[in-house]
């Protein structure tokens, strides 16, 4: 089937579980503002059962359990990657949107077949260094040295690791884009308006101080609305009780509370 030169459609991969993966749905609802066409083909493990019809685009599933031997799970992970190859070379796809490592095979199987098909690789995380296991480490650097070269943009979700992939994996002029994990932007004036969701009640119990970032913490819940409460519990200096005590009482929050440790 021949792509459609003048309007872009992407063919997303996943191997998870799709409720976890915020960051490629806020991917897929960004390309969808802006009238791209998305698809997913999802190597659903099993984890928790997927209802389609919870989100706006077709998803094709292939079911790839993980409750199995480790080695027994990566030859499974390649096989769903040459199936989902197989369905975004036959489709109308312009782009392969591969989520991690584990799926990137599939878009650049794809593009062993169809030569304008562009592949975008998210690293998001290294994965090959989250690996302990040395033969784990071994077979997926292997599956990395091959894909890299044929991926068209690779997406990094931390500057730090961008830059480390450069140096440790790709010493190319390949472009490498930078997509931080970051919260959907809520407009300072709406941050404290009623949320439509049940109140939410955050519970710290341990040391209390700068090095814990309490002090962030709190500067954020006093952004937010009295739907959202944080109670700090725990030991702290009584000068950094001060300091906290007195932001507090300037901010007028109500919505914390510093309570003595348990």
């Amino acid at each position: 089937m021949k792509t459609t030169k003048n309007k872009a459609k992407v063919a997303c991969v996943l191997y998870g579980t799709l409720q976890y993966r915020g960051r490629l749905l806020k991917q897929i609802a960004a390309l969808q503002a802006e009238g791209i066409e998305c698809s997913l083909l999802y190597g659903d493990r099993g984890e928790l059962p997927l209802n389609k019809d919870d989100y706006k685009f077709p998803i094709e599933v292939i079911p790839t359990p993980e409750q199995c031997h480790p080695l027994r799970l990566f030859l499974r992970q390649l096989k769903f990657c040459r199936k989902a190859a197989k369905k975004i070379a036959a489709s109308d796809a312009t782009h392969a949107l591969c989520f991690s490592l584990t799926t990137l095979l599939a878009g650049v199987l794809a593009k062993k077949k169809r030569k304008d098909l562009k592949v975008i690789f998210d690293s998001n995380e290294l994965h090959i260094e989250a690996h302990i296991n040395p033969i784990k480490k071994r077979l997926w650097s292997m599956v990395q040295k091959y894909c890299v070269p044929h991926c068209d943009v690779i997406m990094h979700a931390e500057e730090n690791r961008l830059n480390y992939f450069k140096e440790k994996h790709d010493n190319s002029d390949r472009e490498h884009f930078l997509l931080e994990n970051l919260p959907y932007f809520i407009p300072r004036d709406e941050i404290k308006v009623k949320t439509e969701s049940p109140s939410v009640r955050v519970l710290y119990v341990g040391v209390i101080g700068p090095d814990r970032c309490s002090r962030e913490l709190v500067d954020i819940f006093s952004e937010l609305s009295s739907d959202y409460t944080l109670d700090l519990v725990g030991t702290l200096t009584a000068d950094f009780k001060a300091e906290l005590t007195a932001k507090l009482e300037s901010t007028n929050a109500k919505n914390i509370k510093l309570l003595p440790p348990i």
